[in-house]
């Protein structure tokens, strides 16, 4: 919302300068919005291709204490064969 609001504070100020603000200001928009779909777009992309490593690292993390956890409290995880 703040950013909107800023967005249009800039648009009537530079409305009022004249058209050549206008235009000025409506490239620099139109730069900025470029620019901000890009590094979305590509957080994106490193999102989906570096979650799948992170989920598997973190489950094998997670077995291997689970595991740990289970050796060393043999007796209260059910492993005593009496």
């Amino acid at each position: 919302m703040a950013v909107l609001v800023t967005m249009m504070i800039g648009t009537s100020m530079a409305a009022r300068q004249g058209p050549v603000a206008t235009a000025a200001h409506q490239i620099y928009v139109q730069v900025w919005l470029v620019v901000s779909l890009l590094t979305d777009t590509l957080a994106i992309t490193a999102q989906v291709y570096f979650s799948p490593s992170v989920a598997i690292t973190g489950l094998l993390n997670l077995l291997s204490h689970v595991i740990l956890h289970m050796c060393l409290q043999g007796e209260n995880a059910g492993l005593n064969r009496d």
